[in-house]
């Protein structure tokens, strides 16, 4: 979200910016024209996404806390992406308060200055927190390649998509001289041309979409060396392929930056839901893997199914948590005399193995 769409722009039905957008000159009542206000949906959608990201990073934290793992890398950037999803929900439903999802002639102007800066404030922690959220899987990724020419790729995703929205997420706040412009049009300045902020966060937010399709298909290529039969195989991609919708919505929310332009601020509520919807939907998909990763080794055998011969076993050829396997193995042995072989180990040379 950017100051740029109260200040600059020329569509005729607000006439509260002057023709070359230089000066603010207050926002004026427009009786003959809509008056819908969106406040109400925008904040029900909003928590909805909100809650469900907030739903599946908390299971993944409760399933390995259950299972005595410890927190990597990957999932304390996960929680960090998460602080900044609540941070840009809290800051639009404050918004929403200031006259958000109203058209702008049904603003006060007392409160404009301080819409502008929540709104320039949510959008830089929705588009951190959808980096960081990349991240965190491309984190994930690396624990479980082994190959260098993956690696590397890993860590050009990492570094382009954090340089180019960490860069979306501070120009937002220099498009004005003096700075203090960007969330105050009645101050004496100059703002750039709006179409510079639009093309630049069009621009990056199609890369991080692609960014995200790229690193889903990327465990196709890692899991297809691990021997695990072809059901776990299938089932274990299509999991660490959510990332896909991700991407998805990020390219989704590319057509939805020129609103940025427009000067009634009721039509850029679509690319503000969009930009949370990403957050969302990026955290719920890096959950995913993890909780069937830990999940699957929660069954144990009943007794019954013990003396009938109906022992579930682990899945055959998989290094997906091999010392959980190992374990199980050694618990089935105080349930029944019977012995197994269990000569299982990573079969990595490096040591990586699939324990997410």
């Amino acid at each position: 979200m950017s100051a740029t769409l109260a200040i600059d722009g020329s569509s005729a039905a607000t006439p509260t910016a002057s023709e070359t957008g230089s000066s603010f000159t207050g926002i004026v009542a427009q009786p003959d024209l809509p008056h819908n206000n969106v406040t109400t949906e925008l904040t029900v959608i909003l928590w909805v996404l909100i809650g469900l990201a907030t739903l599946f990073f908390t299971l993944r934290l409760y399933c390995k806390k259950s299972k005595g793992r410890s927190l990597w890398w990957d999932d304390y950037m996960l929680m960090i992406s998460w602080v900044g999803i609540l941070a840009s929900g809290s800051l639009i439903t404050v918004a929403g308060t200031l006259g958000f999802g109203k058209h702008i002639y049904d603003m006060p102007n007392s409160t404009f200055a301080d819409l502008l800066l929540t709104l320039n404030l949510s959008g830089s922690f929705s588009t951190l927190s959808a980096a960081w959220s990349k991240t965190s899987f491309a984190f994930t990724l690396l624990r479980i390649s082994d190959g260098s020419r993956i690696r590397k790729f890993i860590w050009f995703v990492i570094i382009s998509v954090n340089l180019t929205m960490h860069t979306s997420a501070i120009l937002m706040w220099f498009q004005c001289t003096p700075v203090a412009k960007t969330s105050n049009p009645w101050i004496e300045g100059t703002c750039w041309n709006p179409l510079v902020i639009i093309v630049y966060n069009s621009f990056t937010s199609a890369y991080s979409g692609l960014a995200d399709i790229a690193l889903a298909v990327l465990p196709w290529k890692i899991v297809r060396r691990n021997s695990m039969n072809y059901k776990e195989r299938i089932g274990m991609l299509v999991c660490m392929s959510m990332g896909v919708f991700a991407g998805l919505t990020s390219l989704a929310k590319t057509p939805a930056f020129p609103a940025m332009a427009n000067t009634d601020m009721i039509n850029t509520v679509p690319l503000v839901l969009l930009g949370v919807a990403e957050c969302s939907v990026t955290i719920t998909a890096c959950s995913i893997p993890v909780l069937r990763a830990l999940l699957r080794t929660s069954r144990r055998p009943s007794p019954s199914e013990i003396t009938q011969g109906r022992i579930p076993t682990p899945t055959t050829g998989s290094t997906l948590g091999w010392r959980d396997e190992e374990a199980f193995a050694k618990e089935l042995e105080n349930y029944s005399p019977i012995k197994m072989s269990t000569s299982r180990t990573p079969t990595s040379a490096t040591g990586n193995s699939w324990r997410i």
